[in-house]
């Protein structure tokens, strides 16, 4: 008789833990790694990520932090409403570090949500 039911009570428990992750998280990135193969160190690299709102309620973005002065972003609103995105425009220029050969650069964005922070990568090889 009670052989059916541990099957049971751990599917519970599993799906109860899966719901509470889903309602922690309240914001994503549509992709958190910015791959290119060769960049040369005089071109620069542009791109956009969209941070989307998973939650009921509005989520500031309250700083982007840079990890060097060879990345630029702008963002154009810092609320993000339930349901929908903002654009992170992202500017990568490596002639401003110098920079050469493989680079993982990171940008974290920080809100007034959970979590608290998520970072973004870009990731690839400078050629000079």
């Amino acid at each position: 008789m009670y052989k059916n039911l541990i099957p049971i009570l751990l599917i519970l428990i599993i799906s109860c833990k899966e719901n509470n992750y889903k309602a922690m998280v309240k914001y994503g990135f549509n992709r958190d790694t910015i791959l290119f193969n060769n960049l040369y160190q005089k071109d620069s690299l542009l791109s956009t990520i969209f941070c989307k709102n998973f939650s009921d309620a509005n989520i500031s973005v309250l700083k982007i932090e840079l990890g060097c002065g060879c990345t630029k972003t702008k963002l154009i609103d810092s609320i993000i409403k339930p349901g929908d995105s903002v654009a992170i425009f992202i500017k990568y220029l490596p002639s401003l570090n110098k920079d050469s050969g493989q680079v993982i650069k990171y940008i974290t964005v920080r809100t007034n949500s959970s979590p608290t922070f998520l970072n973004l990568v870009i990731k690839g090889n400078v050629v000079k």
